[in-house]
């Protein structure tokens, strides 16, 4: 669509649309880009995998003796995989439940190495 302004030259709408786009988006655009910034140099935070493995070992014991035992040997191969996993704070407690959790199915934990070793019966 067309215009023609009384000096003679013609008006698009196309034009207009480009000249307001392109002037009213440079702000915007430069606001938007700033935030994402802002939002991702204030995460500090790192992710720690035996904190991870803590917070699921808290509810271990109201599963069952199958999700343990997988729990048992995806925490079995990270903590021997992982150099200075068994001296972080979280390593203990974590323990403790896994324990727990085979004492409430009747089992003990008596071997952790390699491989883990329960022993039936013990209630």
């Amino acid at each position: 669509m067309n215009f023609r302004i009384k000096d003679h030259r013609f008006f698009s709408m196309k034009n207009m649309y480009h000249r307001v786009n392109s002037s009213c988006g440079r702000p915007l655009v430069s606001l938007m880009l700033g935030l994402f910034v802002l939002s991702c140099t204030n995460s500090t935070d790192e992710f720690n995998p035996m904190e991870a493995y803590y917070n699921e070992s808290l509810g271990l014991a109201g599963t069952t003796f199958d999700s343990t035992m997988n729990f048992a040997h995806k925490y079995n191969n990270y903590v021997f995989n992982t150099q200075g996993a068994q001296s972080d704070v979280h390593y203990q407690p974590t323990m403790s439940n896994l324990c727990n959790a085979f004492k409430t199915f009747g089992y003990k934990l008596v071997g952790w190495n390699l491989d883990i070793t329960l022993v039936e019966g013990f209630v």
